[in-house]
């Protein structure tokens, strides 16, 4: 493919920019190493290509900003400069003296030569901000590292240093960085490609020079090139060749890894390793210790701190320096190295830049073998420290990079030694790994973790139930974080190997993370685990979770209080009685009070403490653990104050906890009298009568939730409360949506609960009142500065009609509304209620025609219990149902209109 184009360009095709477009997406896709190699290279086509260069580089600067603007994508010029420089700079290495195929050089001329004016050229091109300055860094390093080109390399280092050192001042500052990047890309190519005798004599004090240039520049790409520059100048003066007492494992199988269940050959592999030792001991032995130049010294201290540069470029080039220039040391200085990495580590224990810096380096040295064996024991532990590395700053946390590449470091260990040589750290490092996997925050730090463990399961062959992992956490698996939580965590966790440091990270690291959803998800989760293994949760979390609720950060005590709650409900679940350890049973009682005599629900932070504590309420409620009445009365005060909040989400948290609490302890007059839970409804009714949008709100919701028993004397005041909440108020101050749609839903379950549990009891009125108060609310199309408020309330309503269809339907099956009874249930209710459905599956709403559909899916699709009431039910079944093909989650998308 790449043959037929540079034909083209060759013969200066008329669409010579189109074709030189696609060898540079060839080049971008695959690299122009790859690519350069199917270029022509005669000697005859050097000249011709340099010139149709110039002529293309004088043709794109005769351009005005306006023409350039103009032009479509692939007509702009640079395309053609990339692909002729990147071409020149295969032609530049023909096998002969460029004096004798330069056609210019004659007896008596005194013009430039061929050489000259390439290397003037590709100077320009350096202060170019594209890519073909890339392809002039790229032509100048080949072109000045030909053996015949020694005056020529002089020259550009004696340009190179005067640029970089006095760089005009009549550039602005975005030209200056490019020209000194492209002077500093090609002296990286230089030193790479070079003979180490021709530029031996060129590095004297470049180094000094370097970094004393690279203080006084603070952009990431500047500092990334001096990183690379240096560490190509030290290379060049340490023998060039890696060093014989590095670490190699030696040869390696599957077959071993993987023989009688994943079990080690440990004797082939000590054979294997005792022999790989002595080899290396005896080379040690005969290589002759050399003195590390000043040069290297500067070169390797300059790197180390490197490592803790702020650009992710810069560490990454000098983590790869180190390992370069380390496998090339000898051994007493290159453990030097190793201890001044993990010094970085110990010293800098929040600095995230040189945790991510110092285990890249670990990463390099580990692959190199310059790690040996004897450090693993001192190193390993620092690597799961960085597995769980997160510094909190302000409102977020960094980290995720440094945990990424202590993945990355693991992902090395696996590759680098030998399984007896891991094997004493297998355990630590399993763990840890799937403690990542499972719980970070990061999608690509949970799929790093799952690929090291893979990993270290494929090569090491040690890791405990490592192939059951690994077909478990996959990497699809992992990408959805609910799932890796609730999912796969519980998964590994049935393992009793990684069981208690699973549940151990949760409890101590997770619950004060500084996003909610980590810590919502982490109770929960703590609620799968203590199904799992409620002894240990129970005697070992518990007890250090209960002292936490006091922290001084609000966030902790959020998800300490939320941790508590789900254990308490895991514990029930797995009927685990609390009375068996009384401490625990204690603490729990105190958990509200000691919060409110610390004052915790006020200042930063209260509020997210409210809605924790009432979903520790509602986990109450759903347990069997003992609570003292007058702890009971205490918490249904504090429920109180909780829907009484501005906050819609406090209410909502403090209505369905007082809803599972309500059916713990009122559902009959064991503890509390009637009195005292008459007294609660009247007062709660008075409540919802009141003018402030936030009491009327909170307590509607309230009235229905409550146990049939509870309500049954104040029924018919209840219904009538919520039905005038209901009514649109003919003042438009006084009109509150939220009320309306609290209030509606309320009335419907409130109805449905007392016809369940009393259907003598349910009488016409009541049916025809909340039938009314639907098709009221399904009427509403009241608007306010926030838009289509009333769709608020006709969505509440949609949802609510099928439970209270079914409900009539169980109703009549009890022959409860039969033909003789005192009420006859009209037909036309269905007609009305059906037809008011079918016109908000026309509105202009796309959420109400999705909720809509969804009801009228669930009345006449999937239930055919009114194919008698409503006329034409076969048709509108027809038409409800989804078309062939069409899964069911897109329903959605089908209803709204869009394409599926």
């Amino acid at each position: 493919m790449v043959s037929p184009l540079m034909k083209c360009v060759h013969a200066s095709h008329p669409l010579l920019n189109r074709v030189c477009r696609g060898v540079y997406n060839l080049c971008k896709t695959r690299g122009h190493k790859t690519i350069v190699k199917f270029f022509p290279h005669e000697v005859k086509d050097l000249e011709p290509a340099f010139q149709l260069l110039q002529d293309v580089r004088k043709s794109n600067s005769e351009l005005t900003s306006e023409q350039i603007q103009k032009l479509q994508q692939y007509e702009l010029g640079w395309y053609t400069e990339y692909v002729l420089l990147v071409w020149l700079s295969m032609l530049v290495l023909v096998p002969f003296n460029l004096n004798t195929i330069d056609s210019s050089m004659g007896v008596g001329d005194t013009h430039s030569s061929l050489i000259s004016n390439l290397i003037d050229v590709c100077k320009q091109y350096l202060y170019s901000p594209g890519a073909d300055k890339e392809g002039a860094c790229l032509v100048l390093a080949r072109l000045l590292t030909r053996p015949d080109m020694n005056t020529e390399l002089k020259s550009f280092f004696t340009w190179s240093t005067a640029s970089l050192g006095s760089i005009s001042t009549d550039l602005d500052i975005n030209k200056q960085q490019v020209f000194t990047e492209g002077v500093l890309m090609t002296l990286a190519r230089i030193f790479k490609h070079a003979k180490r005798s021709e530029v031996l004599q060129h590095t004297e004090g470049r180094i000094p020079f370097i970094i004393n240039f690279q203080q006084q520049r603070i952009d990431g790409n500047t500092s990334k090139l001096c990183t690379k520059v240096i560490q190509r100048i030290a290379l060049l003066h340490l023998p060039p060749k890696v060093a014989s007492w590095r670490y190699q494992r030696g040869m390696r199988t599957l077959e071993n890894n993987l023989n009688q269940s994943g079990s080690l050959n440990d004797e082939s592999s000590n054979k294997v390793e005792n022999s790989e030792k002595e080899k290396q001991k005896q080379e040690v032995d005969e290589e002759e210790e050399f003195e590390v130049s000043e040069c290297v010294e500067e070169a390797i201290d300059y790197l180390l701190k490197a490592l803790n540069f702020r650009d992710t470029k810069t560490r990454w080039s000098a983590a790869k320096g180190i390992g370069r220039i380390s496998s090339r040391l000898p051994l007493s200085f290159a453990d030097e190295v190793v201890s001044g990495v993990l010094q970085t580590l110990q010293q800098n224990m929040s600095s995230d830049t040189a945790w991510h810096g110092s285990c890249l380096a670990i990463a390099e040295m580990v692959r190199r073998g310059v790690l040996l064996p004897a450090r693993l024991a001192e190193t390993i532990p620092l690597i799961v420290q960085a597995l769980q590395f997160e510094v909190r700053r302000g409102n977020f946390s960094v980290g995720n990079h440094v945990r990424d590449a202590a993945c990355y470091v693991c992902w090395a260990f696996a590759r680098a030694y030998a399984p007896n040589i891991l094997k004493p750290h297998v355990l630590d490092l399993a763990q840890s790994l799937l403690v990542t996997a499972c719980f970070d925050r990061e999608i690509n730090c949970r799929r790093a973790a799952a690929a090291a463990f893979q990993e270290n399961v494929g090569r090491q062959g040690t890791f405990p139930f490592g192939i059951e992992v690994v077909q478990k956490a996959d990497y699809f698996a992992l990408g959805n974080r609910n799932n890796a939580y609730l999912q796969i965590s519980t998964f590994v966790a049935k393992l009793d190997i990684y069981r208690k440091p699973l549940i151990t990270h949760l409890a101590e690291k997770k619950l004060n993370n500084w996003d909610r959803s980590i810590r919502i998800l982490s109770s929960k989760a703590l609620y799968e685990m203590a199904k799992i293994d409620p002894e240990f949760v129970s005697n070992e979390i518990l007890p250090k979770l209960f002292p936490r609720v006091r922290a001084l950060e609000p966030l902790e005590r959020e998800g300490v209080v939320l941790g508590i709650a789900e254990i308490v409900l895991g514990l029930h679940h797995a009927n685990y009685n609390l009375e068996q350890n009384p401490q625990n049973l204690e603490q729990i009682h105190q958990v509200i009070p000691t919060i409110q005599q610390k004052r915790l629900f006020r200042g930063k932070g209260g509020e997210a403490v409210r809605e924790a504590v009432s979903r520790f309420i509602e986990c109450i409620g759903y347990s069997n653990v003992k609570y003292p009445p007058d702890l009971v009365k205490k918490t249904v005060e504090l429920l109180e104050e909780n829907i009484k909040n501005t906050q819609e989400y406090i209410q909502e948290g403090g209505v369905t906890a007082y809803k599972s609490f309500s059916k713990r302890f009122f559902s009959n007059y064991d503890e509390f009298s009637p009195e005292f839970q008459n007294d609660l409804i009247s007062k709660y009714i008075l409540q919802a009568k009141d003018k402030l949008p936030n009491l009327t709100r909170g307590f509607s919701s309230l009235l229905g939730v409550f146990p049939p028993k509870m309500i049954h004397q104040h029924f018919d005041n209840i219904l009538q409360v919520l039905s005038k909440s209901i009514q649109i108020q003919s003042k438009f101050d006084e009109r509150d949506p939220e009320t309306r749609r609290n209030a509606i839903t309320a009335l419907t379950s409130c109805a449905i609960t007392f016809g369940t549990e009393f259907p003598e009891e349910f009488k016409k009125s009541h049916l025809e009142l909340v039938s009314g108060s639907l098709m009221l609310c399904l009427d509403d199309y009241c608007v306010d500065n926030r838009g289509d408020v009333g769709s608020w309330c006709r969505i509440a309503a949609i949802n609510a009609i099928p439970s209270w269809i079914q409900f009539i339907v169980n109703w009549r099956k009890l022959k409860l509304l039969s033909k003789g009874n005192e009420f006859e249930f009209p037909s036309i209710f269905w007609v009305r209620i059906i037809g008011c459905l079918i016109r908000q599956l026309t509105g202009k709403m796309d959420r109400v025609r999705t909720y809509c559909a969804t009801c009228l899916t669930e009345i006449i699709v999937k239930n055919n219990y009114l194919e008698n009431e409503i006329p034409q039910f076969q048709l509108l079944k027809k038409i409800l149902t989804l078309p062939e093909g069409l899964q069911e989650d897109q329903s959605k998308s089908f209803w709204v209109g869009e394409e599926v």
